[in-house]
């Protein structure tokens, strides 16, 4: 099986082929928040690439090995790392009476 769907990961061992596109997407869609690992991934069809990249709810915790691969998927994990960022931000926007504070432009942060 080229996709392992555990509780809360789904892994991708091998080739994850077009067939899997559409279960991948299922699997995503039952969850508010999706892990998927791709370390173990030798070849992801482009319909399974798409899934990942427009989903709003995965994030990626094993990058693959291929370079092609790791480099189409490196905006999304840039975007994970500003959304984790800004959850973590927002607790300390507010002041003590509840009104939000004055808060550092997004772009001041650097990871």
């Amino acid at each position: 099986m080229p996709i392992q769907y555990l509780k809360l990961t789904a892994i991708v061992d091998g080739v994850a082929a077009l067939d899997d596109a559409d279960t991948l997407k299922n699997w995503i869609g039952d969850r508010r928040t999706a892990l998927v690992d791709l370390s173990r991934a030798e070849h992801i069809h482009t319909a399974v690439l798409q899934v990942l990249l427009a989903s709003k709810t995965v994030r990626l915790i094993g990058m693959p090995s291929d370079p092609l691969l790791r480099d189409l998927l490196a905006e999304k994990l840039a975007h994970q790392k500003s959304s984790t960022l800004a959850a973590i931000a927002r607790p300390a926007e507010r002041d003590v009476g509840g009104q939000p504070a004055d808060v550092m432009p997004a772009g001041a942060l650097q990871t």
